[in-house]
């Protein structure tokens, strides 16, 4: 026969014992509703609250007793009472039920206390009775103290995250990305104009283009009307009017050049008065082409012309003197 080790023996003999027992009650209380530590919960967390906004404390009450049981649940903030006493209503042997209340995050540390209130048991078929919490000493339950993050101008945004955190902004609006919020940004849109100057303009303090003409209101000379380019208005340019003219196109005929200097006539005469079939007044666009056209003219020297010119102009010189020379040798009478 197997004989097990007495060690074992007698674990096994516990064993049998706690199965075949009925089950014992927490304390054998009657009446044990109660509340601890752990059952109290703040939303939002604790690290997170904020001086000034609004939380909410939840509590948690379970029935340690062996009755259905009503209470009043009550919640302090130090000495004062937050809102109205909750009730709760838990059946026996464990069960819980949960309330809660908001409250204002103060601006310094703070705890809060959910206390248990005026215990009766369920409605029984002779009626409600009073009784006596059978055990006081989880009748109340404190959170560990709460320090909030500071919030000076009050907007629910806590000072280091807060783009002004002197003025009042809860939407925390920053036009211009530059971390300072528009509610203390003198220049909304960063573009060199401050608010009261685009104002006083008409501008928008909000939009560095107000007429969105690609120039920005500080360099604009007329920030709220569209400045349109000329060749925009025009149209669509063809690029052969964008091209210089061809000189030959321009250049007069040799035979018209010489007839026009030939019936030239001298100053004064009927010749040199303006034509009537012309017209006194030419347009000015057709004059201004002309000469731009003109003086696009480039006249066309061979190469190695200007030195051949040099070189014939010293031997004219040369033979000029030479000439001169001697026609004065033979004019002078000998002696």
């Amino acid at each position: 026969m197997l004989r097990l080790p007495r060690f074992y023996g007698s674990l096994t003999a516990v064993l049998f014992i706690a199965l075949t027992l009925p089950p014992v009650q927490a304390a054998g209380f009657e009446v044990d509703l109660g509340v601890r530590q752990e059952d109290l919960v703040i939303v939002p967390a604790p690290s997170q609250l904020v001086a000034g906004q609004t939380a909410r404390v939840y509590a948690t009450v379970h029935n340690f007793g062996n009755r259905d049981a009503k209470a009043q649940v009550a919640f302090f903030q130090g000495p004062y009472l937050l809102g109205e006493t909750q009730p709760v209503s838990v059946r026996a042997r464990g069960f819980a039920d949960e309330v809660f209340m908001d409250f204002i995050v103060p601006s310094g540390s703070f705890n809060i206390l959910a206390k248990l209130k005026e215990v009766t048991l369920s409605a029984q078929s002779n009626g409600a009775a009073l009784a006596e919490d059978s055990n006081s000493m989880n009748d109340e339950a404190v959170t560990p103290l709460i320090t909030p993050q500071p919030d000076r101008d009050g907007d629910g945004v806590a000072d280091g995250a807060d783009n002004c955190p002197g003025v009042l902004n809860a939407d925390q609006r920053d036009t211009d990305g530059d971390q300072e919020g528009n509610a203390c940004d003198l220049d909304d849109d960063n573009d060199g104009l401050a608010d009261l100057d685009e104002a006083s303009r008409g501008t928008n303090p909000t939009n560095p283009d107000t007429d969105g003409d690609g120039i920005g209101d500080a360099y604009d000379a007329r920030p709220l009307l569209p400045d349109v380019s000329p060749l925009a208005s025009s149209g669509t340019i063809k690029k052969e009017e964008l091209s210089p003219a061809k000189p030959e196109a321009l250049a007069p005929p040799a035979d018209a050049h010489q007839e026009e200097t030939d019936t030239q006539a001298p100053p004064g005469s009927a010749l040199d008065a303006p034509s009537k079939e012309s017209g006194d007044s030419a347009p000015a666009d057709d004059a201004a082409d002309t000469a731009a056209a003109v003086s696009e003219i480039k006249p066309k020297i061979p190469p190695g012309a200007l030195s051949k010119l040099w070189l014939a102009a010293g031997f004219s010189a040369l033979f000029a003197g030479a000439f001169s020379f001697l026609a004065l040798r033979i004019k002078t009478p000998r002696e």
